[in-house]
This record gives structure tokens, C-alpha cells and sequence, in this order.
């Protein structure tokens, strides 16, 4: 009897000892949203980020949910899932998340950067080190910036080559108090919608057009509904890899250091991945019918002048102070 005994206390022990490293070697679920589909640049970073932790530790299972999958499509809510927890990670632009952190529309000013790399050290300057304080009060902390497309102006309605051309156009613009202000300067009717809802839109006439850059209309098929694209190069919109602040600080510290390099290099792959993408993306939309027009110097400086009432307004919400700090950055960074 004492060895049946001993038999099963030791047979109990051994599942109690499997059950328990079993358990410490389930990895921790992190999940990480966007608002954009699985096609996307932002996908291309966070497939990037995934594929790099999973290289130096099985310790996280990194899940990735495009189009706002966990949050019903909405670009708000899924913001709020970020800053309370319930979604440990995200790619989020400054567009959405600028009704959290308004000085994100810094970067998104009209005809602010000359290029891409321009526009990226800007980020990773001292004005990103301060909105990075401001997004870690909001429960965020950014772990890399990335690129977006440089925006540009689509419509099914006739070629844009000068501002009267927008006149009375019903374009799709974001959510954004920045991005509708500009537009009613520019002489359009804004209409302010989801992402997830403008290729709908487009298809019902709900709107004329739309005015994201090459990638995003390539990858939304939102091409196949328009049938003249300008290249602007109005407006930049950062993107960033944000963590959960609290989900954060409950990593080791050797975690957290990993999570901070793996995101920094999931980011700069996902911004060489939009300027290396972005012409290949504009001939496809050219070969597939729509007339490509891109702006000359002198067309550029008339919509230039055309914002400056903008220029003026926003001064008094972002402050002129800032707004010159970024243009004696942009000027210096350009003559590199």
C-alpha cells in the first residue's frame, strides 16, 4: 500500500513539475493593432517587429490585427484599447491620434518637408524626443518612428494642376480638425471619415476623391474608383510603434531593451519600405488608366500661397514658436 503511495505522490509531483514548466513556458500574448489593411506599409512594420523578437526570444507571441480588427474598424476606440491596456501595442499615424496629443499635427503641416529622409530626422530630432513625452502621458510610449506615404490629391472628377482646380470637390479627408481646416482653405468640401470607410464612399459618390499617397491608394484598391492623381506631396503623416506605457514597465529589463531595439529597427524597415515602394506603386496606378499629373515648382509655390491663411490660424493653436522651430530644422536638415 505504502508503495502505491509513494507510487502516485511521485507520479503527481512529475505532473505537478511538467504542468508548471509548461506553464512557465506559454509565451505572453502581445497584441498589436492598426487601423490599415493587411497589405499595407504599417503591416509591413509590424510583420518586421514580429519576425525580430520571435528571432531573439520565444518568450511573446506577437499577434497582429490589421483594419482595426479588434476594435470594430474604429480608429478612436482602437486608440482608447491602447492607452487603458486592453491592446498592448499599435502602429498608429499622428492623423489619428492627434485628438490625444494635438502637437503631433507639427508634422503634418502642408508642404513642410522636401523629402522622405528630411522628414525622418526631423522625427527622430529633438521635437520627437517631445512628443515623445507627450504620447508617454498618455499611456503610450513610442518605441520607433516610421514613414507614411507623402499625401497627394485623387478624384474621379478632372486633373488637379493648379488650387482652383479643387474647387467645390468633395474629398475624403480624416478625422482630424487640422486636415478639415485645410481643405476648406484649399476651397473643397471635406468630408471627415474613417479610413475604412472612404473606399465605399468613393463608390457610391458619397465623395469625389481622397488625398492619401501612393501606397495607401494602391493597397485599398481605392485606384480602380479615381481617375486623376496629382503628386503633391502635400503632407507628411508620422507613424509610430506604440507600446501599452503600464504593459511596458511590467517587462524584465532586459525585455524592455529588446522590445525598445527590435522596435527602432522594425520602424526604419518599415520607411525604407515606403520609399523604395512609392514609384513602383504610382506606375501601377498610372498603367491601370489614371492620369498622373505631377506638380511643377510653380505650381507647388500657388498652393503654398494658397494655405498661408491656414499657416496663420494654426500658428495660434501650435504655437509660432514651434512651428519656426521646425522650419530652422527642416531648413538645416535640407542643406545636408
Amino acid at each position: 500500500m505504502k508503495k502505491i503511495f509513494s507510487l502516485v505522490s511521485a507520479v503527481m509531483v512529475l505532473l505537478l513539475f511538467v504542468c508548471m514548466n509548461m506553464a512557465e513556458a506559454a509565451p505572453v500574448v502581445v497584441k498589436l493593432g492598426f487601423v490599415t489593411e493587411d497589405s499595407s506599409t504599417w503591416a509591413e512594420g509590424a510583420r518586421k517587429f514580429k519576425e525580430l523578437i520571435g528571432k531573439q526570444s520565444s518568450d511573446y507571441d506577437i499577434q497582429i490585427y490589421p483594419s482595426a480588427l479588434l476594435a470594430a474598424g474604429s480608429t478612436v476606440k482602437q486608440m482608447e484599447m491602447i492607452r487603458s491596456g486592453a491592446v498592448q501595442m499599435g502602429i498608429i499615424g499622428g492623423i489619428e491620434s492627434s485628438s490625444f496629443v494635438s502637437a503631433i499635427n507639427i508634422f503634418t503641416l502642408p508642404f513642410m518637408f522636401p523629402s522622405y529622409d528630411v522628414a525622418m530626422t526631423c522625427e527622430n530630432g529633438p521635437l520627437g524626443k517631445e512628443m515623445e513625452k507627450l504620447y508617454e502621458k498618455q499611456n503610450m510610449l513610442i518605441l520607433g518612428w516610421g514613414a507614411n506615404d507623402f499625401r497627394d490629391f485623387s478624384n474621379r472628377t478632372r486633373e488637379i494642376k493648379v488650387p482652383d482646380d479643387l474647387k467645390n470637390l468633395k474629398m475624403r479627408v480624416p478625422n482630424s480638425e487640422m486636415y478639415l481646416d485645410l481643405w476648406r482653405t484649399l476651397g473643397t468640401n471635406p468630408v471627415a471619415m474613417s479610413w475604412a470607410e472612404t473606399v465605399g464612399a468613393l463608390q457610391t459618390g458619397t465623395v469625389d476623391g481622397q488625398e492619401n499617397g501612393p501606397h495607401q491608394t494602391w493597397s485599398s484598391k481605392a485606384y480602380e474608383l479615381v481617375k486623376y492623381y496629382t503628386v503633391s506631396n502635400y503632407s507628411y503623416d508620422p507613424v509610430m510603434l506604440v507600446i501599452n506605457r503600464g504593459f511596458f514597465n511590467s517587462l524584465p529589463a532586459k525585455d524592455q531593451k529588446m522590445f525598445r531595439e527590435k522596435g527602432l529597427e522594425a520602424m526604419q524597415y518599415e520607411a525604407d519600405f515606403v520609399k523604395n515602394k512609392a514609384k513602383e506603386r504610382l506606375d501601377i496606378i498610372q498603367k491601370a488608366g489614371v492620369k498622373v499629373t505631377y506638380l511643377t515648382d510653380e505650381q507647388r509655390k500657388l498652393f503654398q500661397q494658397k494655405v498661408e491663411p491656414f499657416y496663420q490660424k494654426w500658428e495660434g493653436k501650435l504655437g509660432k514658436a514651434l512651428i519656426d522651430q521646425l522650419k530652422k530644422e527642416v531648413s538645416t536638415q535640407s542643406k545636408r
